[in-house]
């Protein structure tokens, strides 16, 4: 029997559009695949620059709070007789709820006043513990302000952010260095009141790449 070839333009019709069919809707996948790319990089751009402002606004804010109490610490005697200084220090604390402490060091790095740690109780060095050390060189080769890596803070029984700032006198010479910390958890700073897209994550570091803070926040234990 011989084939009948009267629907061969039909089959190949039907082969061609299907193929058509295929092409369209993996263009059109294509398409969806990089308007969605291109939207989520345009969100996470916003998203980054709006967090860097805020991180810059605050940081800002408060080298400038730091150096003015360090500055009237220094004048009230306080490297000398730091109790001279712990109203002013204390009071500052209340004020801002998002610091877990205020600090007060000398030129060689030992804390000579804490808010909230009463006195007589041994304060650590900054210059020689080893979470503190390579951020309390960091300030003093920068001259200015710098944070440094998360650590537990075992006196004021939380994990801290540290801020430091190096104050010098008339003649340019270290004085002393103002440190704050922030309470990790919580707070009132730009990072830790983040309003992020579902399934976003934020990760700031500074400029030795080590992460500051993560959002959202991860769950730290004291090793």
């Amino acid at each position: 029997m011989r084939k009948d070839n009267r629907n061969r333009p039909l089959l190949g019709l039907f082969r061609l559009l299907t193929a058509l069919s295929l092409l369209v809707y993996l263009g059109a996948m294509v398409l969806i695949w990089n308007l969605t790319i291109a939207e989520s990089r345009n969100t996470l751009n916003h998203i980054s620059a709006m967090l860097v402002q805020g991180v810059r606004t605050t940081l800002n804010s408060h080298e400038l709070v730091l150096r003015g109490l360090g500055e009237e610490l220094i004048a009230m005697g306080a490297l000398k007789a730091p109790e001279r200084g712990r109203a002013l220090i204390e009071r500052m604390k209340n004020i801002d709820p998002g610091m877990i402490g205020f600090g007060l060091a000398r030129a060689d790095g030992q804390l000579v006043l804490v808010s909230s740690i009463p006195r007589g109780e041994a304060l650590p060095n900054l210059a020689t513990r080893a979470e503190t050390r390579d951020g309390y060189l960091e300030v003093l080769q920068a001259g200015r302000l710098r944070t440094g890596r998360p650590y537990f803070f075992e006196q004021l029984g939380g994990w801290v952010v540290a801020i430091r700032v190096p104050l010098y006198d008339a003649d340019n010479r270290l004085q002393a260095v103002m440190t704050a910390g922030y309470n990790i958890e919580g707070g009132t700073t730009a990072w830790a009141n983040m309003q992020l897209p579902p399934d976003v994550s934020v990760a700031l570091a500074g400029e030795d790449r080590y992460p500051r803070y993560v959002h959202p926040l991860r769950r730290f234990t004291q090793s």
